[in-house]
């Protein structure tokens, strides 16, 4: 007589990668599982050592102010599905934090202006918009009070 082939009790949860933040911008927590036989998962960059989020934050904005009063441009390649959008994510909540303040000569964090140079990052992040109502507590407090996300800092495509 045989064993029966054994069953998986349990999900085989995959991810698409451990990275910092654990939890995307504008996403609600995972539900994680319980138990799980075999979890399949990147971690292209998991033997690192990641900044939180208010470090990066603060990064990105004293790079944006070190290019403007240098009286440069800032391009910023980022890659289109996720990346893309939590950059605009942030570069929103920097620029409604700073708005009054002075960017450079006569501007402030309000005229700057964002050019997202991508049609497949733009029609992800319009996808994101149109998921809205699975928008995490914070984006949908930032939209009931007049600001941008996750489509972020008014940006032209």
């Amino acid at each position: 007589m045989r064993p029966a082939p054994r069953r998986h009790r349990h999900p085989h949860p995959l991810s698409p990668a451990i990275s910092a933040p654990p939890i995307p911008p504008c996403c609600p927590p995972p539900n994680p599982p319980y138990a799980a036989d075999i979890v399949v998962l990147e971690s292209t960059y998991g033997d690192r050592l990641h900044e939180d989020r208010r470090a990066r934050r603060d990064r990105l904005r004293a790079i944006v102010e070190h290019a403007f009063d240098n009286g440069g441009t800032l391009l910023i390649p980022a890659f289109s599905i996720g990346r893309t959008q939590e950059l605009l994510y942030e570069l929103e909540a920097i620029i409604h934090q700073h708005r009054q303040r002075r960017l450079t000569q006569g501007r402030t964090w309000d005229d700057l202006e964002i050019i997202l140079d991508s049609p497949l990052a733009a029609d992800f992040t319009a996808g994101y918009t149109r998921l809205r109502d699975h928008w995490d507590r914070e984006a949908k407090r930032r939209l009931d009070s007049g600001r941008h996300p996750p489509t972020c800092a008014p940006s032209t495509t």
